[in-house]
């Protein structure tokens, strides 16, 4: 379980580069992402491990002092905002919420069109990635969004769901990822928290 942590934590890492700009630190990162899956134990087994974990019965809130958008998730999900992106995780399954604040101007689907064409672009470098659809979508407050789902690697398979949303000057991006075999175990709860995801007025 640690090493795949360590995998998605890696995945979650390279999401915040595309808001940093971070690009010498793109391959690192995916070389330890790389090793973490490679000295992973099997998905089936992790999955059955998730399936016994105790479940809270309680939803937890946050809202981000920065930008001041909120959101609810799962009381046994784990919630960490110390870095330039908030995270939130549970098991294998982590979900990155990215703010970026230089987009006035530019309409959605530019803004969607380039924050992935970089991430595919950067990606390609370090793993094989292909993208699986592309559609869009309402968040709460009628809020127009673009979600694209991709999959990353070879193998034991990853998948990445990216939502991004604009609003006035700002990029709002939520990126789902776990294994694509763990997914259905996940897709619930990565409902109900992007569902919840309220933007400022």
């Amino acid at each position: 379980m640690a090493t795949l942590c360590k995998y998605l934590s890696a995945l979650a890492a390279v999401g915040a580069l595309l808001v940093c700009g971070c690009t010498s630190e793109s391959a690192r990162l995916h070389d330890v992402a790389m090793q973490a899956m490679a000295q992973s134990s099997s998905v089936a087994k992790q999955r059955a491990e998730i399936a016994t974990q105790p479940r809270a019965a309680t939803d937890r809130s946050y809202t981000n002092p920065d930008h001041h958008w909120s959101i609810s998730y799962p009381g046994d999900w784990k919630l960490d905002d110390k870095d330039r992106f908030v995270k939130i995780s549970r098991g294998q399954a982590v979900l990155g919420i990215h703010t970026s604040a230089d987009v006035a101007g530019r309409s959605l689907d530019e803004v969607a069109d380039a924050t992935i064409q970089e991430w595919e672009r950067r990606m390609r470098n370090v793993n094989t990635v292909k993208r699986i659809s592309r559609q869009r979508l309402t968040l709460a407050g009628d809020v127009t969004a673009i979600a694209i789902v991709h999959h990353i690697g070879t193998g034991p398979v990853g998948q990445s769901r990216k939502i991004i949303a604009v609003v006035k000057d700002r990029r709002f991006l939520i990126d789902a990822e776990t294994h694509l075999a763990a997914w259905p175990d996940y897709e619930r709860d990565f409902n109900q928290i992007i569902d919840s995801f309220r933007l400022p007025e």
